[in-house]
């Protein structure tokens, strides 16, 4: 006699080839949202897809740090008339002369001559001409990546000129400020939605393990592993 035997594709069983030691796991109960995932549509949430927590519903959704992140940038705009050239100081250290229609390359140049930056940590962009303004951005993977630049003042010289510095994203922000930017776990199962794209299922999260990182759905960040130290990332 032939048998047919048809599996699908949702459980411990057929999901979870990225814990590695599944009697080690630890989970907890928990409510998804199904409205914040975006692989609702697509018929299933993904097991070991990183959750974090919405503080007004207490309901859970994906990880929104890490790639979501929008690093800090400060601008520096001309102002006033007659400037001739302009220097920048940054925690005490202060740059060559910076001319008033200096490229993008050379600011760039001039905050990496300093003691406090290195390659990679910063990038700069011309804004605009006449007057000219230019952004910097602390890079993801910089040694000011999540955290606040700090303080930069400038030192104009020629007529009335003026060079304004301006923070344009503080802080290093997340792409969310719902509670969701603290990891609180990875999702244990697979989750079919039915076809739902809205209203909440039940579930469970990993808060105690060992996962195989690149076995992940969703990529996480150093941020995500500082918040749920007792996952332990191979």
């Amino acid at each position: 006699m032939d048998l047919a035997v048809r599996t699908t594709a949702y459980g411990p069983g057929s999901d979870q080839g990225g814990i590695v030691k599944p009697s080690d796991i630890t989970e907890v109960g928990c409510t998804l949202d199904l409205a914040l995932f975006p692989d609702a549509a697509s018929g299933h949430i993904p097991a070991l897809t990183p959750l974090g927590k919405v503080t007004s519903t207490g309901l859970y959704g994906p990880y929104s740090g890490g790639d979501n992140r929008t690093e800090e940038a400060v601008t520096f705009t001309e102002g006033g008339s007659g400037l001739t050239s302009w220097t920048a100081t940054f925690n005490g250290h202060t740059t060559g002369s910076l001319d008033d229609d200096a490229t993008a390359a050379d600011v760039l140049a001039a905050l990496e001559a300093l003691a406090d930056f290195a390659p990679g940590d910063l990038a700069v962009e011309r804004l605009t001409v006449a007057p000219s303004s230019w952004k910097v951005t602390a890079l993801q993977g910089g040694a000011y990546a999540d955290t606040d630049l700090g303080d930069f003042t400038t030192t104009p010289t020629g007529g009335t000129g003026t060079v304004v510095v301006a923070v344009t994203t503080a802080g290093g922000a997340e792409g969310s400020s719902d509670g969701r930017q603290v990891g609180a776990g990875l999702l244990f199962d697979s989750i079919p939605t039915n076809g739902k794209t809205t209203g909440n299922v039940g579930a469970s999260r990993i808060v105690l393990g060992a996962i195989y990182e690149a076995k992940l759905p969703t990529p996480i960040d150093a941020g995500f592993k500082a918040d749920v130290p007792s996952i332990v990332f191979v």
